[in-house]
């Protein structure tokens, strides 16, 4: 249930900000970043990372050469469900679904792009589903 019709339970809010939940301030609104992280705190809610924590935020890590693939590592939370893309120009180009229905377990995972290591520049893109 979410009193203030946001999309973020009141039980997670009262969690992480006390109270009830069911009201807002300052740092507990759905677009509020009290940690600074430039994730707001719906997308806190939906990648199961701690708001009031400036290095739990949903992240890939840097993605390293094996042979001809690259690997891309990310660290997980219990429950979620990630979708990864890849493409080869930041501003234009399609993204390539990579790997999809990934369950998070809260130890990190990887995707392996293969034979990715040949191109000359490569973007990833990590996503939670619903």
């Amino acid at each position: 249930v979410s009193s203030v019709n946001d999309g973020i339970p009141n039980a997670w809010r009262a969690a992480k900000f006390g109270g009830n939940g069911t009201t807002t301030n300052a740092l507990s609104c759905a677009t509020c970043d009290p940690d600074l992280d430039q994730a707001d705190n719906w997308h806190e809610f939906r990648a199961n990372t701690d708001p009031n924590d400036p290095a739990s935020v949903l992240a890939a890590g840097r993605p390293t050469r094996s042979g001809q693939d690259m690997i891309l590592p990310f660290a997980s939370a219990s429950g979620v469900t990630y979708r990864t893309w890849a493409r080869d120009s930041i501003g234009s180009g399609s993204w390539t679904m990579l790997a999809d229905q990934l369950i998070g377990n809260g130890s990190p995972l990887q995707i392996t792009d293969i034979d990715a290591a040949g191109f000359p520049t490569r973007f990833y893109q990590l996503q939670v589903l619903p």
